[in-house]
C-alpha cells in the first residue's frame, strides 16, 4: 500500500514539475506568470494542487479509519482553499495592473505612452470601457494606434495625439481642449458634445464622424476635410477654416461667428440659417451652395465664388463682396444695405 502510494506521489510531483519547467500556457497568460513574485505564487498553486490530488489519491488507496485515510478531506480543502485565495489575489493584481496601464498611457514620455497602448490594444481594454472617463492629461500619444477606442469623457487636455489614428472611436464629451491632434484620423469617429476648443485639427480627416453639439470654437481647422461629416448644433466662434473642405457636410444649426473660411470647399453644401456673422470666407468655393437665410453681415466674401448660390433672404449687410463671384445666384430678398 505504502509502496503505491509512494509511486502514485512521485508521478504527481513529476508531472507537476514538468509542467513549471515547460510552462506550455499561451503567451497571454504566460506573460502575467513570467512577472516578478509570479514564480512563487506558481510553486503555491502547485503545492495545493498536489494536495488536492494527494487527497483524493489516500481516499482510494488507503483503508477506511486510518490514520491517512482521515486525513483526505483536509488536504482537498486546504488545497482548494489556497487556489482560491490564490486566483483572488491573482484578480488583484490583474485590475492594479490595468490601473498602472492606463496611468502609463499618460505619460509626457511617446515611447511609454505608446507601450501602454499597444498593451492596452491587446488585451481589447480599448474597447471595453476600460478608458471611459480616464484622466489623459497631457498624454503623448504622438502617432499612436487607437482605432475603434471608447474613449468617451476622457480627459485629453492638451493631450498630444499627432498623426494618431482615432478612426471610428467613441471621444462622447470627451475634453480635448487645445489638444493637438494635426494630421489625426477621425473618420466616422463619435465625437457628439466633445470638448475642442483651442485645439490644433490641422489637416485632420473628419470624413463622416459625428461631431453634434461639439464646441471647436478657437479652433485651428485648417486645410482639415469634414467631408459628410455631421456638424449639427456646433459653435466655430472664430475658428479657422482656412482651406478646409466642409463638402456635404449637415451644418443645421452651426455657428460660424468670426470664424476664417478663407479658401474653404462648400461646394453643394447647405448652410441654411447658418450664423456666419463677421465671418471671413475670402476666397471660399460656394458654387451651388444654400445659404438661405444665412447671417453674413460684415462677412469678407472678397473673391468668393458663389456661382449659383442661393442666397435668399440671406443677410449681406455690410459684406465685403469685392471680387466675388455672383453668376446665376439667388438673391431674392436678401439685405444688401451698406
Amino acid at each position: 500500500m505504502w509502496l503505491g502510494i509512494a509511486i502514485v506521489a512521485g508521478l504527481i510531483v513529476w508531472a507537476v514539475g514538468g509542467l513549471i519547467a515547460l510552462n506550455p500556457l499561451p503567451w497571454h497568460i504566460r506573460k502575467y506568470w513570467d512577472a516578478p513574485g509570479e514564480k512563487e505564487l506558481r510553486i503555491i498553486q502547485a503545492v495545493a494542487l498536489l494536495l488536492i490530488v494527494a487527497g483524493v489519491t489516500v481516499f482510494f488507496v488507503t483503508e477506511p479509519g486510518s490514520f491517512w485515510h482521515d486525513l483526505w478531506p483536509e488536504m482537498i480543502s486546504t488545497g482548494g482553499a489556497v487556489l482560491g485565495i490564490d486566483e483572488l489575489n491573482r484578480r488583484r493584481s490583474a485590475q492594479g495592473y490595468k490601473r498602472d496601464i492606463i496611468r502609463q498611457m499618460a505619460s509626457l514620455s511617446n515611447d511609454f505612452a505608446l507601450d501602454a497602448a499597444r498593451i492596452a490594444k491587446d488585451e481589447k481594454w480599448l474597447e471595453d470601457g476600460s478608458f471611459e472617463g480616464a484622466d489623459l492629461w497631457r498624454a503623448n500619444l504622438a502617432g499612436s494606434y487607437l482605432r475603434g477606442a471608447n474613449l468617451a469623457g476622457a480627459i485629453l487636455w492638451r493631450a498630444k495625439l499627432v498623426n494618431a489614428n482615432l478612426r471610428k472611436a467613441k471621444l462622447v464629451g470627451a475634453d480635448l481642449r487645445e489638444a493637438n491632434l494635426e494630421g489625426a484620423d477621425l473618420r466616422e469617429a463619435s465625437l457628439d458634445g466633445a470638448n475642442l476648443m483651442e485645439a490644433n485639427l490641422r489637416g485632420v480627416d473628419f470624413g463622416n464622424a459625428n461631431l453634434e453639439g461639439a464646441n471647436l470654437s478657437y479652433a485651428n481647422l485648417k486645410g482639415a476635410n469634414l467631408l459628410g461629416a455631421n456638424l449639427t448644433g456646433i459653435t466655430f466662434r472664430k475658428a479657422n477654416f482656412a482651406e478646409a473642405n466642409l463638402s456635404g457636410a449637415n451644418f443645421t444649426g452651426t455657428t460660424f461667428s468670426e470664424a476664417n473660411l478663407e479658401g474653404v470647399g462648400y461646394i453643394d453644401g447647405n448652410l441654411e440659417r447658418i450664423d456666419h456673422f463677421e465671418a471671413n470666407l475670402e476666397g471660399a468655393k460656394l458654387w451651388g451652395a444654400i445659404l438661405k437665410g444665412v447671417d453674413l453681415r460684415y462677412a469678407n466674401l472678397k473673391g468668393a465664388n458663389l456661382f449659383k448660390a442661393n442666397l435668399e433672404e440671406a443677410n449681406l449687410s455690410y459684406a465685403n463682396l469685392e471680387g466675388a463671384v455672383l453668376v446665376e445666384a439667388n438673391l431674392k430678398g436678401a439685405e444688401l444695405f451698406n
